[in-house]
């Protein structure tokens, strides 16, 4: 399955209008219209770093795709990133509700208990469980000659 990209158009799946315009408001104060797009690409960070972490998912080759079941756990992780922004957006109880959901959910993923649909462009992450190679003890010796 494909993965996904989230645009600054999506967030308005999880805000409310009041939100909405609080942020376009907040954006044209301080002459940032890029906050948005900053705090998706900071949630994005976060979630495949949370996929990573597992050492049992793949990522996607592009820096920007997620899978399409965590797409909502980085939509909330956006929104949450842009309310420590703009102090006087506040969200409502379901929408909490909704983070603390998203936030458990990519605990779970990155302990290794939840898999994620496996990217077309995959590539692996770090084992949770490294293997070390070195070289074995000698065996042979003048005074030895264990096993054999």
């Amino acid at each position: 399955m494909n993965w996904t990209t989230i645009s600054p158009c999506d967030l308005s799946q999880i805000l409310n209008k009041n939100q909405l315009d609080l942020l376009k408001a907040e954006s044209l104060r301080n002459g940032d219209a890029s906050m948005p797009e900053k705090a998706i690409d900071l949630a994005v960070s976060r979630v495949r770093a949370e996929i990573a972490a597992s050492g049992l998912n793949m990522l996607d080759e592009n820096y920007s795709k997620i899978p399409p079941e965590l797409r909502e756990c980085a939509m909330r992780l956006a929104a949450a990133i842009l309310q420590t922004r703009i102090p006087t957006m506040e969200f409502t109880a379901s929408q909490k509700k909704a983070l603390e959901n998203c936030l458990d959910l990519l605990k779970r993923v990155s302990d290794g208990l939840v898999p994620v649909t496996r990217p077309r462009n995959a590539v692996r992450t770090a084992r949770k469980y490294s293997i070390s190679f070195g070289g074995q003890k000698r065996r042979l010796s003048r005074s030895s000659t264990e096993g054999f």
